[in-house]
Formats: structure tokens, C-alpha cells, sequence
């Protein structure tokens, strides 16, 4: 329909138009003279008299994959997904990764929650990287306001295997904004970009962090969380059974200045307190009758332990539904009340609101957004959402409430759990999904890690998070169990490297192994920059380089029983720097344009390397 060169030259728009039946199909198109990519938004049009079912919708580009098998330049063939190589929940040798050959016989596989993955004709992911030799394409959708992922499959088209991929379509229900049309109206899905990358995966993950940063999902400009100390690890209410009368017991302002004790012990800057501290699960009501006013205790763990505090904020699904007024009960469909909340009501948003800034004027400089999982079904009319509430209203629901915080107190960090799944291993959105919208979230959570750490990182599903820096430089946050930890400070370091907002908690049983955690918090503390704000690279899944202008921070680790020498090859154009002055740790040579490194690690060990640059 229409071709626009802009000024500069660099960027063509190419409009192009289609129809099927009554539905007009609208094809954009931004095409780089300068660089190796091309962007495309889709949007479906509804020009008839009668509603139209587009839940079944799916476009995309069509590359025949042969006759019978694949041949040609397609041999050899890899696409992997992005950010998640490796399986949030999958063993050490899962990863998302297949080659043509097995996607036309066996197709990909899903996780539906909580289950083995099962082979699925489409599959779905923020992105994915096709790879042949020493170039990739990659195939990122960028949905901040949209749960929409970027999906392929292997179909018939004129009795061909081919592969469809880019475009747009309707995944497992999502976007459910664009699943009907009504007459006269139309649906525009989200951006897919197309760049050709020199290199293969872990370059392509590095163009997909590019794309992502240069639309604000990225580190924010100094950004600098407190280290938290969370009590829950060591406090008895959460192992035994929470209900008013423990809370009463076991959550005191003693025990919180025991805990302060240990934050201030080992170096945290922050007090996290988890579950308990309200007056009942997620009532978001400080009670001052076991832990002072909420001033008066935030001063006391300033003035007395040098620790901000922060705090556990559960949402609408977690609530004592009693603490919040009837109104913001779900309803069926005959007007009966329901267990549970309703997110989108306003008899819990307003409250919640109003609770939220209460809290934030008392002085707490952190809140988890916990508990966030879709509330389920509600039919009440008076609450002014969709019959029944949508996913997406209640995810946009939960946006207003980090937006009304960080309008009023742009200073406190919120942390943002899955919007439709909440505190679980899995993920169901796009991770910036939500972000940069205005006033949005600061950061995301780390997949529920927290509560067998070691085993996470032995068994391989917490490598997921090398593979997370290297695709995303928007900050994870992550607290761990230390009682969990070896005297080399294994999980300590891995989660240092891979969450650029640490939190810890447990004291270790083992005076050794406490020793060793306030040693390695030293030194986290000295060189935090390069975690929460360098340049994550990755030389494997087990060595991590943190860059910062003047110097770079090595983390280079041991997942195995055995000792082993680890060999290194670190690029100097890497690192940006013209020579190495010093490596801290290791044999070491810096010739032909490469930093080698040579060092032995002990079984299951982990060691904090400095660079130095000439």
C-alpha cells in the first residue's frame, strides 16, 4: 500500500495490505539501509458486520524444509530459544534447542505447569535463534504491554514441510486481546525483529540484549539495591504454622533484632522480612503491638544496625481475603460471593493502595510483589472489569499498584514475581512484559531458587540463569538459603553472578562455613558494581565475566565433585582494554590479542577473580 523513506534515509516503511474474507490483515514493515535487521507488526481488522473468532490466528514467514528430509543449506541447522536455552525446571542436559531433522519428526516440546514437557506442534518463546555455520538470524518479539511470544511449527503447505516462523499468532490463548474481533474493530500484535547476527548462540543472545536494552529493559543507571539479610530462613513461624497466635510468638521485634544482628554480622544492607511481619497474610497491615510503629522500627534497624528494611508484599490471590472489605470478593456467575480476591476490584485496589503508601511513608525502601498469580474468574458487575476478568486486566491491575508507589516514592525498589503464576519455578509472561510501562516494576524474580539453592545449580535449572544475563540485562532478584552452602561458597558466588540483587539469610550450622560467607560478602561488597552494574559475558556456563569501565571481576566455578584445571581464552576486544596489568588468581598470559588464564578449582568450588587493565 505505501513505501516511506524517512528523512535520514537509514529506515524504509513498507505498508502492505490483505484480506481473507472479511478480515483485512495489515502488514508493517521497518527495513534498516544501515544495519542487518527489519522489524514487522501485524495487525488483523475486523470490516464486516459479524464478530470474528481470530483465536486460532497464526502468520509467519514459510521456509520450505525439503522433500522428505532436510538438505541443502538447511543441513546442520540448530534453532534454540531465548532467554531460556536451558529449562527453568529441566535437568543438566535439557535445553530448548533442536535441530530441523528432530523438529519435522518430533516436534518441540511444552511444559504445561507442573509437568514433563510434552512434544507440541507450536512452540512459543521471547525469542529464538536460528543458527547455520558462523551466522544466526534472530527472531525477538518485544511485548511490554501484550503477554505474546514469538512462536514456529512445522506444517504442511502444499503438501510441503515447511517451518513457520515470525509473524503473529494467538499462543495458548494470548494475546486474549486479539482472540475476537468485533465489527469495526482491530487488533495490532506486538513487534517481531529479524537481525542477522555474526556468530552463533551466545552472540545472538547478545543481540537480543541489545534490542531489549535499547527499549529501557535494561540496568537502570547506577543502580544499586541493598544486599538483604531475610529472616524467614532462620525464623521458626514459617516452618511451622502460620496463623495470629505464632505470629504473635515467633515474629517479635527480638527476633527481629536477632536477625539484624546477623545482617549486620555478614554485611547486608537491608532487613528482608518475609512472611509474618503483618498482621495476617498479606494484610499489609503493620502491627505495631509486636514490632512498633512502623517509623519507629525503621529507624530503630537504621540507627541501632545500619539496615534499611524492605519487605515481603504479597497480592491479591495470597491475601487474608478477611482483611479487605466484601466488595473485593470474586463472584459467579449467579452473584454468589467466591473465595478469594478479586484483583480488579475496586474494593481491594483502593485498599491495597492505600495500604501500600501508608507503608511507604514510614520509610521501607523495598517491596516484593509476591502472591501475584491470576485471582481466577469473577463475574461481578459492579467491579467495572470484563465478564469474567481477563488475564490481562488482572496483570494490568497489578501495574497500577507498582505505579501508584513509584508515582508517590520513585525511590523504592519493587520486585515483580511472574504477573499469572506468581512465586513458582515457571514463567508464563515474557520477562519484560509490564516493564517500562510508566511507573512499571524494577525488577524481576529469579524462579523460586531460593529454597534449595545448591541442588538448583548441581541439578542445572539455576544454569538457566547464565543464559538469562546473557539475553537480558534487566536485574533479577534472587534471596538464598546459606545453610545450603559449602565452605567454598559455591551458591553464594553463583547467585552474586547471575542475580544483580542478592539477598541472603540462614546462618550456616558450621562456624567454618559462616566465616567463609562473611568473607566472600566482603568481598561482593567491594566489587558490587561489576554485579549490578557490569556488562554480563559468558565463556561458558560456568565462567562469568562482570565488566565495568577500568576493570573486570571473573567468576569462574566448579559444578563437579572432581577437581579440575580450567583453561580460559578471554578476547582482549572483550574486554575493551589494550593490556592486562594483573589477574589476581591463576597462570596468565596476555598475547596475541587474548587473555589465557590457567587455575585449578576444588571440587564444587568457586572462585572471585579481579582484572586489571594496563
Amino acid at each position: 500500500t505505501n513505501v516511506d523513506r524517512t528523512d535520514d534515509g537509514k529506515v524504509w516503511k513498507l505498508g502492505l495490505e490483505g484480506r481473507i474474507g472479511d478480515v483485512a490483515i495489515l502488514h508493517d514493515y521497518l527495513v534498516s539501509h544501515t544495519d542487518p535487521f527489519l522489524e514487522e507488526v501485524l495487525t488483523l481488522r475486523n470490516d464486516g458486520p459479524e464478530p470474528v473468532d481470530t483465536s486460532q490466528a497464526a502468520m509467519g514467514f514459510a521456509r520450505s524444509l525439503g522433500d522428505g528430509g532436510i538438505e541443502g543449506d538447511l543441513v546442520g541447522s540448530t534453532i534454540t530459544a531465548v532467554p531460556f536455552r536451558r529449562d527453568l525446571m529441566g535437568r543438566r542436559e535439557e535445553y530448548i534447542e533442536y535441530d530441523l531433522d528432530e523438529l519435522l519428526v518430533n516436534q518441540g516440546t511444552y511444559r504445561p505447569r507442573y509437568t514433563p514437557r510434552q512434544p507440541i506442534p507450536d512452540m512459543g518463546a521471547e525469542g529464538w535463534v536460528w543458527s547455520r555455520g558462523s551466522s544466526s538470524l534472530l527472531i525477538a518479539k518485544h511485548s511490554p504491554d501484550l503477554i505474546e511470544f514469538s512462536t514456529l511449527s512445522t506444517v504442511k503447505v502444499s503438501n510441503v514441510d515447511v517451518l513457520r516462523f515470525g509473524g503473529a499468532s494467538i499462543w495458548h490463548g494470548d494475546p486474549e486481546e486479539g482472540a475476537l474481533l468485533e465489527p469495526g474493530s482491530s487488533f495490532k500484535f506486538s513487534t517481531t525483529r529479524y537481525e542477522v547476527v555474526e556468530g552463533g548462540v551466545r552472540e545472538s543472545y547478545y543481540a537480543f540484549r541489545r534490542y531489549m536494552d535499547s527499549l529501557g529493559h535494561g540496568t537502570p543507571r547506577n543502580f544499586d539495591p541493598p544486599v538483604h539479610w531475610n529472616e524467614l530462613y532462620d525464623n521458626p513461624l514459617w516452618w511451622t504454622q502460620d496463623n495470629f497466635k505464632n505470629r504473635e510468638e515467633l515474629y517479635t521485634l527480638a527476633h527481629m533484632e536477632e536477625e539484624a544482628s546477623k545482617a549486620r554480622q555478614i554485611g547486608c544492607e537491608s532487613l528482608y522480612l518475609d512472611p509474618g511481619w503483618d498482621t495476617s497474610f498479606g494484610s499489609s497491615i503493620w502491627p505495631p503491638y509486636r514490632l512498633l510503629e512502623a517509623s519507629q522500627f525503621v529507624d530503630l534497624m537504621r540507627e541501632k544496625y545500619g539496615l534499611g528494611v524492605s519487605l515481603h508484599m504479597p497480592l491479591a490471590v495470597w491475601c487474608d481475603s478477611t482483611a479487605y472489605p466484601l466488595e473485593a470478593h470474586r463472584r459467579d456467575e449467579e452473584g454468589k460471593m467466591l473465595d478469594g480476591l478479586c484483583s480488579a476490584s475496586p474494593g481491594y485496589m483502593e485498599t491495597k493502595k492505600e495500604r501500600l503508601l501508608e507503608l511507604a511513608k514510614a520509610g521501607f525502601v523495598y517491596y516484593m510483589y509476591d502472591g501475584s498469580a491470576f485471582t481466577g474468574e469473577c463475574w461481578d458487575p459492579e467491579h467495572g472489569h470484563s465478564l469474567p476478568l481477563k488475564r490481562s486486566e488482572h496483570c494490568r491491575s497489578i501495574h497500577e499498584l507498582i505505579r501508584a508507589v513509584h508515582e508517590e516514592y520513585p525511590d523504592i525498589i519493587i520486585e515483580l514475581h511472574d504477573p499469572m503464576l506468581g512465586g513458582c519455578i515457571e514463567r508464563y509472561a515474557p520477562m519484560h512484559y509490564l516493564h517500562g510501562l510508566p511507573g512499571g516494576f524494577d525488577e524481576g524474580w529469579a524462579f523460586e531458587y531460593m529454597w534449595d539453592p545448591m541442588e538448583d545449580i548441581i541439578s542445572g535449572r539455576a544454569i538457566s540463569l547464565y543464559y538469562y544475563n546473557l539475553a537480558y540485562s534487566l536485574p533479577l532478584y534472587l534471596h538464598i538459603d546459606l545453610r545450603k552452602d559449602n565452605a567454598n561458597a559455591l551458591e553464594f558466588w553463583w547467585y552474586a553472578s547471575t542475580c544483580r540483587h542478592l539477598g541472603v539469610g540462614g546462618k550456616h550450622q558450621d562456624p567454618a562455613v559462616w566465616e567463609a560467607h562473611k568473607e566472600a560478602m566482603s568481598q561482593y561488597r567491594e566489587l558490587k558494581r561489576y554485579f549490578t552494574q557490569g556488562t554480563f559475558l559468558g565463556y561458558g556456563e560456568d565462567v562469568h565475566l562482570h565488566l565495568l569501565e577500568g576493570g573486570a571481576v571473573l567468576n569462574v566455578f566448579n559444578l563437579d565433585q572432581k577437581s579440575v584445571v580450567k583453561e580460559i581464552e578471554i578476547p582482549l576486544a572483550d574486554l575493551g582494554f589494550k593490556g592486562i596489568e594483573d589477574v589476581s588468581q591463576g597462570k596468565w598470559s596476555a598475547g596475541d590479542g587474548s587473555l589465557r588464564l590457567s587455575i585449578v578449582l576444588g571440587g564444587r568450588d568457586a572462585r572471585l577473580i579481579e582484572i586489571t587493565p594496563q
